[in-house]
């Protein structure tokens, strides 16, 4: 866990780096767009409950591709008729007049289930599901076989739609190229934005894991990555995956 936090902070901060000293894309965009609409009134004790519900699904197959989230609205308040009432009298019978209220908002909270899925909800509840089947010992074996052979099949399903992939993303990058309009000024920031992942890739990859590996295992990092060169100069997307499942 430590080794897999260390390393996303390491890439993290390197990916920011790299951004904000290479700046791929057109600099002008985030100018156009302005600064968006912000949820200011969801606090971070929000935000916490909001991963603790979370973290307990009401539903395992809404848990697949819904989350739970709070959100606030402005609610106008009713005013009080009667009050105004007596107001207008009086500005009657004074001969007086007065402007009209202005209309008063109040934040509500409330709860919204937002799309995405809910991987926390899911991952507690198998954590759960696993901690008390190995607690039952040989009467779990059935379930254990079970998970065992539908994890083998998703496995072949999941290898054999890898292998036809390819064709797929291929068709899928043709269609977007067909509808770009300006080609050139697209092909110049996806060339930077390459630029700026290879070298990300390079970096972390030929000197940050090199070095972590060297200072906990006192060994020469390169002589184990040799051993997965193909799979990693191949981990740069799908259209690889069927060479990584015959190395890895």
């Amino acid at each position: 866990m430590i080794y897999y936090m260390s390393t996303t902070i390491i890439a993290a901060i390197l990916g920011v780096v790299l951004v904000l000293a290479i700046h791929p894309g057109n600099p002008k965009l985030k100018a156009r767009l302005g600064e968006g609409n912000k949820n200011d009134e969801v606090s971070s004790l929000d935000a916490f409950l909001d991963l603790i519900r979370n973290l307990f699904p009401e539903n395992l197959v809404q848990a697949c591709f819904q989350q739970i989230q709070t959100v606030t609205k402005k609610v106008e308040v009713i005013p009080d008729y009667t009050e105004e009432v007596n107001n207008t009298m009086d500005d009657y019978l004074l001969g007086a007049t007065r402007p009209p209220p202005e209309p008063v908002f109040v934040v509500k909270k409330s709860l919204q289930f937002k799309g995405g899925m809910n991987v926390l909800g899911l991952i507690g509840f198998f954590i759960a599901f696993g901690i008390c089947m190995g607690k039952m010992g040989e009467k779990a074996k059935l379930m254990l076989d079970f998970f065992n052979i539908l994890n083998e099949i998703v496995m072949r399903l999941v290898t054999m739609i890898m292998w036809y992939s390819p064709l797929g993303i291929a068709c899928l990058i043709c269609g977007k190229i067909i509808s770009i309009k300006d080609l050139e000024v697209v092909a110049r920031q996806l060339g930077m934005y390459m630029v700026t992942v290879i070298v990300g890739l390079i970096i972390h990859g030929g000197i940050f894991l090199p070095l972590i590996y060297f200072v906990i295992v006192r060994k020469n990092p390169y002589t184990f990555f040799m051993g997965m060169f193909q799979a990693w100069i191949t981990a740069l997307g799908l259209f690889v995956l069927p060479s990584q499942f015959l190395v890895l």
